[in-house]
């Protein structure tokens, strides 16, 4: 009986040594990433969204991940890396990199924390949408921290301006009057004033000896112009 006993004892105690490994392990890895984005589906020439949510306990952040890496497709935002506007209460934002197809941007995130407590927070990016794309398409987005990550596909839709087959279209960040449907001009800050004229996209016509012409407001003047000619996407340019 006392032998019977002992084996008993030991076993239960071998048993609270492995699930107090167990438990260990699940809190040095105690952390969750979760992306969302708005709005859904994307509009073009619109004010996009995109929140990282964050919670993880004081002993699963490290210096070596510390680094909470969000991606972004470049065919999807208006303008360059500098157009993306960053805020967080959890971290400290970092940069912004690139390659030929998407942005990288990458928030420090805080890991000095007292034993025991809790990092939970948010990583808000925000970004106008792009004027105009060649078609509809669903577009790629993700967040990665450490072993944690989470990826979420948006549709990317034409805006209501676009016209099917137009071998012209014209596409601007001003605000629209709804009696006329005119682009409305800022008097105060030059930047709602860009617009964009597209020729032969996405009909791809066959086009020869065109003569492209714009008219401006009284009292206007143009203050710069790309012209971008070819195949290649203008944006790119």
């Amino acid at each position: 009986m006392k032998k019977r006993i002992t084996v008993l004892l030991v076993t239960v105690l071998i048993l609270v040594t492995m699930l107090s490994s167990m438990t260990s392990v699940l809190a040095a890895e105690n952390y969750t990433i979760s992306l969302d984005i708005n709005p859904q589906p994307i509009h073009s020439n619109t004010q996009v969204v995109l929140t990282v949510d964050l919670i993880a306990s004081a002993d699963s952040l490290t210096a070596e991940k510390d680094k909470l890496v969000v991606t972004i497709p470049k065919n999807v935002v208006y303008g360059s890396a500098s157009s993306i506007s960053t805020s967080s209460s959890i971290g400290q934002f970092q940069n912004i990199s690139a390659d030929d197809t998407n942005y990288y941007v990458t928030l420090k995130v805080n890991t000095v924390l007292n034993e025991g407590s809790l990092l939970k927070g948010q990583f808000i990016i925000s970004f106008r949408s792009a004027l105009i794309t060649e078609q509809q398409m669903d577009v790629s987005f993700n967040a990665k921290l450490g072993e944690a990550e989470d990826n979420l596909e948006v549709p990317f839709i034409h805006g209501e301006e676009a016209t099917p087959g137009a071998v012209f279209s014209k596409y601007s960040m001003a605000p629209v009057n709804p009696e006329n449907k005119w682009h409305q001009l800022s008097l105060q800050s030059s930047t709602p004033n860009r617009y964009e004229l597209w020729v032969n996209v996405p009909t791809k016509q066959q086009l020869t000896n065109v003569s492209v012409s714009d008219n401006l407001p009284e009292g206007s003047y143009l203050i710069q112009m790309q012209l971008a000619l070819g195949s290649e996407d203008p944006r790119n340019q």
